[in-house]
């Protein structure tokens, strides 16, 4: 949209109205006898008027002085972005992996005896009947080895390594149907079973089961790996409860869960390549 005034033009008027607020209020508080009484009379009225209005020019002139002062800044930073040799694109990936850091830290701090490793899914490998991906990690470039749990920075597990080559490894994901996993159940910190499911893979979820009591299930509850048994080190955020659903035996009750890592999305990860195991 064109500016219907340019700013000089602004700054003429809030000017041109100023100094004539101020000397009618010289004239109306300095003048004396008949003038000064009819003059009193006649501009009465506009006296608050005038006053208020130099009030407004003066806000308006302040504001635009604070919008020159944000743009200036702006300008300023955009051109040390720019003397950088980094684009805006580039600046937020900076930002975005800031803020993964300060999500593995803040994780970290709740498991300090857990050791991260950084790394990138590189390509997904899936069909109706499995689900992997690949990292950038390898035994050349890495730590990395079988049943190395893979993670987002927030902590949620994206699946668990099942093989290494030397500058990558094959992981599959939470959904594959070779996934399982002792879990606890954050509302009422009971335990249940975690699997992948042909049946809900495609659709991108999970089904827990063996649960002793569905009436302390609930829809949104999160599942946390338990670290029992040794295969998963506890804490890990596997994902939310979606549904409750009754088998088709009619009797037994599985819950649908929604991983809680963006599988469709998800790029940056970690892996934990050592844990403390707990007795």
């Amino acid at each position: 949209m064109k500016k219907l005034f340019s700013k000089k033009a602004i700054v003429a008027v809030i000017i041109a109205v100023l100094i004539a607020a101020s000397a009618l209020a010289a004239v109306l508080a300095g003048g004396s006898g008949f003038l000064s009484t009819g003059l009193e009379t006649i501009f009465s009225p506009f006296k608050s008027a005038a006053a208020s209005v130099a009030e407004v020019c003066e806000n308006l002139y302040g504001y635009m002085y604070e919008y020159d002062s944000v743009v200036k800044e702006n300008e300023e930073l955009r051109a040390q972005a720019a003397g950088a040799g980094e684009s805006e694109r580039e600046i937020a990936l900076l930002e975005a992996e800031n803020e993964r850091l300060r999500e593995l830290l803040d994780f970290g701090s709740r498991h300090s005896d857990y050791v991260f490793s950084p790394s990138a899914v590189i390509s997904w490998s899936s069909s109706n009947w499995d689900s992997y991906f690949t990292i950038n990690s390898g035994s050349a470039n890495s730590e990395v080895a079988v049943g190395d749990c893979v993670i987002t920075s927030s902590g949620a597990i994206v699946g668990v390594v099942t093989s290494v080559e030397a500058t990558t490894s094959t992981c599959r994901s939470v959904i594959d149907t070779g996934f399982s996993a002792s879990v606890t159940l954050s509302n009422s910190g009971s335990t249940a079973s975690v699997s992948g499911d042909y049946s809900l893979m495609r659709s991108g979820t999970l089904k827990l089961e063996y649960f002793t009591d569905s009436n302390k299930i609930l829809t949104g509850d999160a599942i946390l790996t338990s670290g029992q048994g040794g295969s998963y080190p506890p804490g890990l955020l596997v994902g939310y409860v979606s549904s409750i659903n009754t088998g088709s035996d009619g009797l037994s009750q599985y819950a649908v869960i929604t991983p809680a890592a963006e599988l469709d999305s998800v790029v940056d990860v970690y892996i934990i390549t050592d844990y403390a195991i707990g007795e």
